[in-house]
């Protein structure tokens, strides 16, 4: 009977192998099917660790467990979580800008006599 450890193990070296561009059984990985560790999304996406958990645990970015220990996600799904990060952050500006021309319009309003 094979154990949970080296299940793990052989999990983590199909990983590994998908990762570098391997075959597993007659199947190549392409960029898509690339799997990425939390720390690897944590860096490309430019948040901590703790933020990528909790956007696992929140089921905004799909993850797959490999053992008890070990997360992984698809790098297409990071991909797609970050460029929908940088539009919110674009949106985000524009709203702060324009927040503050119309307060600046408004206090110019006030400031002139009517």
């Amino acid at each position: 009977m094979i154990t949970r450890e080296e299940i793990e193990m052989i999990a983590t070296a199909v990983v590994e192998r998908l990762r570098a561009g391997g075959g597993v059984g007659g199947a190549v990985a392409s960029g898509a099917d690339e799997m990425l560790s939390v720390d690897e999304v944590a860096e490309r996406m430019g948040v901590t660790r703790g933020r990528v958990y909790q956007l696992l645990h929140d089921g905004e970015l799909p993850g797959v467990r490999i053992g008890k220990r070990q997360l992984r996600v698809p790098a297409g799904a990071a991909m797609r979580a970050v460029a929908g990060a940088q539009e919110r952050r674009v949106k985000l500006a524009r709203w702060k800008k324009g927040r503050k021309e119309r307060e600046a319009l408004k206090a110019a309003a006030v400031a002139v006599p009517g």
